[in-house]
């Protein structure tokens, strides 16, 4: 069956649904746009196709275990606890996705890569969003597979907690947590330290983590701090190198707001201190040595007037390398964006969107996106969209130079169109439904050239698919289900190529959360992946969580529990069967 007919037949089927399921609800209201919140982009932006996550238990996770749980995501662990990996969205490359806290982009323009390794510790976050799609047009550069907002905590009250944790390959995790609230501001701080020792050779890790936010309420406006630290060290068996390969990263950011009325300024600084050794044949000894330096100013506004929403911004950005390999180069972005709602009917809502960038390197780019939402009752509503976005080629593709491989720095931008239909129901029983295209073109991979690999622009894609999400809630126990389905028609040109297309092609969850007793919480999951190479895999995990008064909990998680052999990125092999155990102590 063509793509076409599945996308006719579901858009048909989804339409007669949402008019059975609205019922005979008449006059409803104009969905109400959130002005107060200038990090939330489902409130900013009003969009539908957004998945919410509200992290718990944040001790022992991390952000890729909790993001493996979204049907959409293709999480590629090299470390096996989600904390040295990347993010593809949809059939996307692992530089295709685009990151932020609180809407301040964080993106890696060294190598595009290991989107995961973020300095910000979950228990510090309030909330994340996940939008798929090249939407470009809101959220700038590096958007083709789609955009995750982490939303932080603002104002908590009084209190903490600290934990620890203990578990196979000899892995260990201290994590604390402190808020505390003045009169008119809360200071947020939090530390966490996790090691692992190597479940097959050199393939350990430990990471570092601090954070500090002070968030000041002033009489006509409010202020934003954050400071983020982190240092990482790993094992670099996971390049296929020997012993004793290497990667020493150290990031520092500091991210500034200030919110008055509907107007909002942010200022960002992010600096990386990377130390990479690498033992292979080619050469035997290679050593990179990094420092990379990211600047942002960006003012947005907003403005109501009757049935018209405003919503515009002005950013620059400048991005410096400085590196034995690469030595030094930088490059600055001027982006101006505009954003228009409009609501035609009390129910019915038109979006506009447009981008324009300046590049003192790339050529410049103008982006528009266009859709609309239907509102059928308060529980139900579709949209059709239409978005464009790009990805700016890395430093590493651009000016990498060694015995195998040579970077190319007159490549083009990787660019992207899009469309998405999707509806969406909010109840007691959830239903999300979407169908998707996507045409990618001048995408960036490393060709071979006789003797070594060669950075080109050298292909396009078509991406197509559908994604299922259903949530019901019952007295004890919640049950989700996702699937998603991903085709690609991919054009190569008959060339040698590094990666190639590697994605996702079917993703099936499902997860419950169960209370059989009244401080027993028992959350458990079984994933089933399909690879576009062939590979299938179904790794299934099981959290206990036993609650003790009101300030103590007791943890066992085991992952992988059937202990099968798989690998979330080809060729690279993923942890066994493995045990965590341990507790949180709360105070007030």
């Amino acid at each position: 069956m063509s793509f076409k007919v599945r996308f006719l037949s579901f858009f048909s089927f989804t339409l007669l649904l949402s008019f059975f399921l609205s019922g005979a609800v008449k006059n409803l209201k104009g969905e109400k746009v959130v002005v107060e919140s200038n990090v939330s982009f489902s409130d900013l932006y009003g969009l539908t196709n957004v998945i919410e996550i509200f992290p718990e238990n944040t001790e022992f996770t991390t952000l890729g275990d909790l993001l493996k749980d979204v049907g959409l995501i293709d999480v590629g662990d090299r470390s096996g606890d989600g904390v040295y990996g990347d993010i593809r969205m949809r059939g996307s490359s692992f530089s295709e996705v685009l990151i932020c806290i609180d809407g301040i982009p964080l993106y890696n323009y060294h190598t595009a890569h290991l989107n995961l390794t973020l300095p910000i510790n979950l228990n510090m976050v309030k909330k994340i969003e996940v939008v798929p799609g090249p939407i470009g047009t809101l959220f700038g550069g590096n958007v083709i597979g789609g955009v995750i907002n982490i939303i932080t905590k603002g104002y908590e009250k009084d209190g903490g907690s600290f934990s620890l944790f203990t578990g196979s390959y000899d892995f260990f995790n201290f994590n604390s947590f402190v808020s505390k609230k003045f009169d008119e501001s809360t200071l947020l701080t939090s530390f966490c330290s996790k090691k692992r020792g190597a479940f097959i050779f050199d393939r350990d890790y430990r990471t570092d983590d601090f954070n500090l936010f002070y968030n000041f309420k002033g009489e006509n406006y409010t202020f934003y701090s954050k400071f983020l630290i982190n240092r990482r060290e790993v094992g670099e068996n996971n390049f296929f190198a020997k012993f004793p390969s290497y990667e020493n990263v150290k990031n520092y950011d500091a991210l500034f707001s200030l919110e008055s009325g509907k107007s909002r300024f942010d200022f960002a600084y992010y600096k990386s201190d990377d130390e990479f050794l690498l033992i292979r044949g080619n050469p035997q000894f290679y050593k990179n040595l990094n420092i990379g330096k990211n600047y942002l100013f960006k003012y947005t506004g907003t403005d109501l007037y009757k049935k018209f929403y405003f919503r515009y911004s002005l950013g620059f950005e400048r991005h410096e390398i400085d590196s034995n390999r690469l030595n030094f180069h930088s490059f600055n972005n001027l982006g101006v964006a505009l954003f228009f709602s409009y609501n035609l009917f009390q129910n019915f809502k038109l979006n506009f969107s447009g981008r324009f960038d300046y590049f003192s390197k790339f050529k410049n780019k103008f982006l528009k996106g266009t859709g609309f939402i239907y509102k059928f009752s308060k529980i139900n509503k579709i949209s059709l969209s239409y978005s464009e976005g790009y990805r700016v080629p890395s430093f590493v593709e651009l000016y990498y130079d060694s015995p195998s491989n040579v970077g190319n720095s007159v490549l083009n931008p990787e660019e992207s169109k899009g469309i998405d239909f999707s509806y969406l129901r909010n109840g007691r029983f959830n239903l999300r439904f979407s169908l998707f295209y996507r045409r990618d073109k001048n995408l960036i991979d490393w060709v071979w050239r006789g003797n070594f690999w060669h950075a080109e622009n050298i292909s396009k894609v078509k991406v197509y698919g559908e994604e299922v999400g259903i949530g019901k809630d019952f007295e004890r126990i919640t049950l989700n289900l996702s699937f998603s389905h991903i085709d690609e028609d991919f054009s190569n040109y008959g060339e040698t190529l590094k990666y190639g297309r590697e994605f996702l092609k079917n993703k099936l969850i499902l997860s419950f959360k169960y209370k059989p007793f009244r401080n027993l919480f028992l959350d458990g999951g079984v994933i089933f992946n399909h690879r576009s190479y062939g590979n299938k895999f179904f790794p299934v995990r099981f959290t206990l969580d036993r609650k003790f008064k009101d300030n103590f909990h007791f943890f066992v998680k085991v992952d992988n529990l059937l202990n099968e052999g798989y690998e979330s990125f080809k060729g690279i092999r993923s942890p066994g069967r493995s045990l965590k155990i341990g507790f949180r102590r709360n105070f007030k």
